[in-house]
């Protein structure tokens, strides 16, 4: 059995979120930045907490204005299952807070205008997050179904070309929707 490092874990706040805060709250825009802010912490502490539970070491959560990462000292391959969990607990957990920003609304604690808000950024940032994207979480749970099949080597290759081909559509996306 593995053990934990006693190495403290911590959260760091990358210097760019200061910067867009700033912007936030200079503009009056600070639901906004609770929210993205609360939903970018709940979806990367989903990751924490299913790590610590198979005891992977989690050196640290970095938030930047628009997402985060959950740095993870452990060697590679480990379980395909654990790792699976791992890589999709974030969004799991981001819907689990979502539905419970539902239940808080249904009873009326809170207002419709910050549900809709709820609504609008919790669609977009699990959309966007399961992209297969590398190095968003589509791109590894992509890479970790296909390592159940074929090699390594094999499987990785595949996820960076069906990166690349996302990329390129989301960008044909966007250049043909503004023509």
């Amino acid at each position: 059995m593995r053990k934990r490092t006693n190495k403290k874990f911590c959260i760091e706040f990358h210097h760019s979120y200061f910067i867009v805060a700033l912007g936030f709250i200079l503009t009056g825009n600070y639901l906004n930045l609770i929210i993205f802010t609360s939903l970018i912490l709940v979806h990367e502490f989903g990751h924490f907490f299913i790590a610590t539970l198979f005891l992977f070491n989690v050196d640290k959560i970095i938030i930047y204005p628009f997402g985060g990462m959950t740095k993870i000292n452990e060697i590679i391959n480990l379980k395909i299952e654990q790792e699976l969990l791992v890589a999709s607990a974030g969004v799991i957990c981001q819907f689990l807070f979502y539905l419970f920003i539902c239940f808080l609304h249904h009873i009326s604690l809170i207002r419709d205008y910050t549900m809709i808000l709820y609504t609008l950024y919790n669609g977009q940032m699990i959309f966007f997050n399961l992209l297969p994207i590398y190095p968003l979480d589509g791109s590894r749970i992509l890479n970790l179904i296909f390592s159940c099949f074929l090699p390594y080597n094999i499987s990785n290759f595949i996820t960076i070309i069906i990166s690349f081909i996302c990329i390129i559509i989301l960008i044909w996306l966007n250049i043909y929707s503004y023509n």
